[in-house]
């Protein structure tokens, strides 16, 4: 992970979480690195970036403590561990723009 990420260590239990990793166009050099994800399981399914050097993040989680946003959208109550819900965030420079509360 690189130095001022979102997220630079593992959460506690987090035995199951994902991780954003964004290189130059050469793929010579780490822009930024970061984990993001909550302390139960889960993961990223699905990764789509755009010219401003935004990552657009799509998974599950089961972390009821997954990072998440103000005002971000939300569809019902928060996760539930050992039930797997979906979230979506948005990073960019390695900085949580915005994520949604898994539904």
């Amino acid at each position: 992970m690189t130095s001022g990420a979102f997220q630079t260590a593992l959460p506690d239990g987090g035995y199951s979480t994902g991780f954003v990793t964004r290189l130059n166009p050469t793929g010579t050099a780490l822009l930024y690195s970061t984990y993001l994800g909550g302390s139960n399981g889960g993961g990223i399914s699905a990764l789509a970036s755009d010219s401003s050097g935004n990552a657009y993040v799509a998974g599950t989680t089961e972390s009821y403590d997954f990072p998440t946003t103000t005002g971000a959208f939300q569809v019902k109550e928060r996760a539930t561990p050992g039930i797997n819900t979906g979230f979506v965030s948005k990073l960019n420079s390695a900085v949580l723009r915005f994520s949604t509360p898994p539904t």
